[in-house]
């Protein structure tokens, strides 16, 4: 899509430096948007289909999808075998739980340390963070579209409390400085001694902060299509819109002239139609009236390195081309490596040769799911109009009108001994239903979702070791989703650990159970993370059950 379209050209009112940052922020737009609508159109559809509208078609011209037209007369049911498949995926991908395991990146006692404690230290990040609320959300985006992200943040908004921080003061020339104005090697800027005490006239507030995970989908990260892998990406752009207060609070003074925007892609008009849609048609393509008077678009734009930036950049800017944020170098590196990372990682289903972008079953189900409509509308088309009867009045015999209501009553005048005859209608064809069938078993066979998945009893099987160990079994067809899954939570992992050494500054306190069953207080503080490296247990992601465990130590014994 031509830049003009979304974006107009850069604000003749802009500084040099900024008029820079907005060319670099539109340059990797328009890069990567090309020929994205390819998959935005099928995620768009996936999800259609699974709420229930599923009689659309899809115009080239506009690119966009329409309710088919289609006489009045002709039915349209929907039995959503496609909304029953993907509960059942969802549920084995979201049950998905990882087992952590950390070992010490140097031979160092801090980083032994760590590595004991790091199970500790992820249990306060999932804790504060909703992880596992935002992983629930990604194992949506996963099923319905093939693709989804979570992305770490530090939040430092009011509402995650504040706590004061003491000034110091220098004994040897009696300088007064705030904890923001003491050097990293704490002695006093002036002087150079490091013989300091607190000096409470000093003090400054600071946002305690917390570190947060959320779900992203994938109409709003934009890559390299031709990179593979997140991590060798040279930048990521994440568009989003926000309400324009939440803007203005989170940025303060950068933002204090900061005015809405009605800029409109095709994937904000997707998102802004699936808050909106419901399975009967609700809801509209983009927004509209007051609500579009009220919302900015965020460019967010991570960037590795650049020949501009060699050292990276972090990069805000909002639709109205206002820079809200300029960090450079990059920010988001490890400590130890200084290696740069991005805080948002990609989760596949099924991988793709040569793209970045996975697939997911339900893009095969769709073409099956469009056919049992069309059986089942061909079916109801049939009983309408020759499984009915047929009333065979002949020329002229008067009748009363003949409505088909039970009991009726048919009074008619004979002529010449005729009267009306009754004509029985014709029996559906045996092969529809025998189609639909067939359809039903094709849809499981593609999923791979079978009874003993859905919780019914697999014929002749009855012991329930054996039941729980056909269900593991049964999730083998999962193995390259939970083998995907368990790379990008180490991922997520490392970068979690990483953000919160550098960003929790205040210790978080937790209950830990003792070995003899009672409870110990501990401090978690970020800065006594050493280097560590964490990696998810392999196999751990499968869902086991403890019947199958049995099962399996009594066939070893």
């Amino acid at each position: 899509m031509p830049r003009h379209d979304f974006i107009r050209s850069v604000r003749e009112d802009a500084t040099e430096p900024d008029k820079k940052i907005i060319e670099l922020v539109l340059d990797y737009y328009d890069r990567y948007k090309k020929r994205r609508w390819v998959f935005e159109r099928d995620w768009y559809r996936n999800i259609l289909f699974y709420i229930g509208q599923q009689w659309i078609i899809f115009e080239e011209g506009s690119r966009r999808w329409r309710v088919r037209n289609l006489p009045h007369w002709v039915p349209t049911p929907v039995t959503n075998r496609l909304a029953s498949t993907v509960n059942v995926i969802r549920s084995a991908v979201a049950q998905v739980t990882p087992a952590f395991d950390a070992v010490p990146a140097q031979e160092t006692e801090q980083s032994i340390l760590t590595a004991n404690a790091a199970d500790r230290y992820l249990d306060v990040i999932i804790q504060e963070s909703g992880f596992r609320s935002a992983r629930r959300r990604m194992a949506s985006w996963i099923t319905l579209t093939g693709n989804g992200f979570l992305m770490t943040e530090f939040d430092t908004g009011p509402d995650t409390g504040s706590a004061q921080i003491p000034g110091e003061r220098c004994r040897e020339c009696g300088n007064v400085m705030t904890a923001a104005e003491l050097p990293e090697n704490l002695s006093c800027p002036k002087c150079g001694s490091q013989d300091l005490e607190d000096a409470p006239e000093a003090s400054m507030t600071v946002a305690q902060g917390r570190i947060r995970v959320s779900a992203k989908s994938p109409f709003e990260v934009y890559v390299d299509n031709n990179v593979q892998e997140m991590e060798d990406q040279q930048a990521v752009l994440v568009i989003e819109q926000r309400h324009i207060d939440m803007v203005k609070q989170a940025y303060g003074e950068k933002a204090a002239d900061l005015q809405p925007d009605d800029l409109t892609d095709q994937s904000i008009n997707y998102l802004s139609s699936l808050a909106h849609m419901t399975g009967s048609g609700g809801g509209s393509v983009g927004r509209t009236g007051e609500e579009e008077q009220q919302v900015v678009t965020l460019f967010r734009l991570y960037i590795k390195t650049h020949k501009d930036y060699p050292e990276g950049a972090y990069l805000v800017m909002s639709g109205d081309q206002t820079i809200l944020e300029n960090t450079v170098p990059y920010p988001f590196r490890r400590k130890f490596t200084k290696r740069a990372y991005f805080p948002i990682v990609h989760i596949r289903y099924d991988d793709v040769p040569g793209r970045f972008w996975a697939k997911t079953p339900i893009d095969d189900l769709i073409s099956k799911q469009r056919q049992r409509n069309e059986v089942e509308s061909l079916w109801q088309t049939i009983l309408m109009r020759t499984a009915n009867p047929v009333w065979l009045l002949p020329t002229g015999v008067q009748a009363s009108p003949i409505t088909g209501d039970p009991g009726l009553a048919l009074r008619y005048t004979p002529i010449g001994g005729q009267k009306p005859e009754r004509l029985e209608g014709a029996e559906a064809p045996a092969s529809v239903p025998a189609m639909l069938q067939q359809i039903d078993q094709d849809f499981e066979e593609i999923a791979n979702t079978f009874a003993v998945l859905k919780g019914k009893n697999p014929g002749s099987v009855r012991a329930a070791s054996a039941i729980q160990m056909l269900i593991e079994r049964g999730f083998g067809r999962y193995g390259s989703v939970f083998d995907n899954m368990e790379e990008a939570y180490e991922l997520w992992a490392i970068g979690a650990l990483e953000m919160w050494r550098e960003k929790a500054i205040f210790p978080r306190v937790q209950a830990v159970a003792k070995e003899a069953g009672s409870w110990q207080f501990m401090e978690f503080l970020g800065s006594d993370i050493g280097e560590v490296d964490i990696r998810v247990e392999a196999g751990s992601t499968r869902p086991k059950s403890q019947a199958g465990r049995q099962m399996l130590l009594n066939q070893l014994f």
